[in-house]
């Protein structure tokens, strides 16, 4: 009777227990639900600034620009230097995608990492190409007649740049150049304006805000007509990047252009590339993306040289220039003929400016031909030359020859006053 009546407990025991079961089963199911309904409101995690940087810096500029939109949704529950922040970042990755886009073929030769303060050990020209000085930073003409520099300027105490000309024998008080701003803002940053033998054609760097960060380079032309300059165009990728860049310089003596970057580097430290100049853009062409996105980013100077006969001939030029002798500076004998009677030996003897400008180019002209010709000769001379380089070259000989004859005549009726 006692097992009867254990028995009974026990069956009474689990039918409580399975009722009771049955009755929580709501509250567990909804402390469940409630339970999913908080993992699924928890705030997702987003891009950092510093992590928006690094999509710019690495150019992912189409995923930096969707974070950035997604972002600047919620721009009321930001601080207003985030927004601010971070409505930069946007301008540099719109920035960035067009530049991507448009990034040109450039052929690198070398590059070579110096202090900042020592760029003058890496920064030599041809003695035609006029004189580059650093610390402070000017440049002055191969006429040695005009003088650019940058400083501050007095009244709004931002860094600008300034020219002076040779008058007598003296420098006339220096003057702010006109038209080079990109914007109505005076905020704007400028430095280290390079001009070519032309005297027309302006390279610059400056902080703005259409820039991508840092300093850009930016190409203009001097309008003699309105004596000033003509709307700045930034000159795009890959000598522009988020970093500093700046110090854009082309002889066209030696046919060897240089810049200077601070991407990659450690602070103080800056990078100087040596490169090929070219009469026209190219766009970059290649099938691989990450390939056209170390080219544009300039990761390595190896990808960019698809013809090593020219980098070669280039490098040639680049170690001539860097380690020049007083001997091999002399001058050629060179003449000027204005007139069967009239034969000029120096630029100095031209009594018209204009007439002085354009033997400056001719001259140039004159020495860049040589050298096309010396390299096009050896190319020839060699059985492995690829038929490409050598119509290219030809090409160039051509327009180079065409451009020496245009100028010869220019610069005698310019001499002579003919109109």
């Amino acid at each position: 009777m006692i097992r009867s009546i254990y028995m009974l407990n026990w069956r009474v025991f689990r039918m409580l227990a399975v009722f009771c079961c049955v009755l929580l089963l709501p509250f567990s199911a909804q402390a469940q639900k409630g339970k999913g309904n908080k993992r699924n409101t928890k705030p997702q995690k987003t891009v950092k600034m510093a992590d928006v940087q690094s999509l710019l810096d690495a150019y992912r500029f189409s995923e930096a620009e969707a974070e950035l939109q997604s972002q600047l949704k919620d721009a009321a529950s930001l601080e207003p230097n985030e927004v601010s922040t971070k409505q930069a970042q946007m301008k540099a990755a719109i920035k960035g995608m067009d530049m991507l886009s448009a990034a040109a073929r450039v052929t690198f030769v070398d590059s070579v990492v110096v202090h900042r303060n020592e760029l003058a050990k890496v920064y030599k020209l041809s003695q035609d190409m006029g004189t580059l000085s650093f610390l402070p930073y000017s440049y002055v003409n191969s006429l040695e007649d005009l003088r650019l520099t940058h400083e501050k300027c007095d009244t709004i105490k931002m860094q600008k740049m300034w020219l002076s000309r040779k008058m007598g024998g003296g420098w006339t008080e220096k003057k702010l150049l006109n038209g080079t701003e990109m914007s109505d803002n005076a905020s704007d940053v400028q430095a280290f304006p390079f001009m070519m033998p032309d005297g027309a054609t302006l390279y610059f760097a400056a902080v703005t805000e259409e820039g991508m960060g840092g300093y850009d380079i930016y190409v203009t032309r001097y309008n003699r007509e309105t004596d000033s300059f003509l709307k700045p165009e930034n000159i795009g990728m890959p000598f522009n990047s988020p970093a500093n860049d700046y110090l854009y310089v082309v002889d066209e003596v030696s046919n060897i252009g240089l810049f200077a970057t601070d991407r990659r580097q450690h602070p103080d430290s800056v990078c100087v590339y040596a490169f090929i100049p070219t009469e026209s853009r190219e766009r970059i062409e290649t099938a691989n993306q990450q390939s056209y996105i170390n080219q544009a980013k300039l990761n390595s100077i190896a990808e960019t040289q698809t013809d090593m006969q020219a980098v070669a001939a280039a490098k040639e030029r680049l170690r001539s220039i860097r380690h020049d002798t007083p001997k091999s500076k002399q001058e050629e004998p060179v003449e000027f003929v204005i007139t069967d009677d009239i034969v000029y030996k120096s630029l100095k003897e031209f009594k018209s400016p204009n007439a002085r400008r354009i033997a400056t180019e001719w001259k140039n002209k004159m020495e860049e031909l040589r050298m096309t010709t010396k390299e096009l000769e050896m190319l020839r001379s060699s059985r492995q030359s690829p038929r490409s380089r050598l119509v290219k070259l030809e090409q160039i000989t051509l327009r180079l020859s065409q451009s020496v004859k245009k100028l010869a005549v220019n610069m005698r009726k310019a001499e002579l006053g003919i109109k």
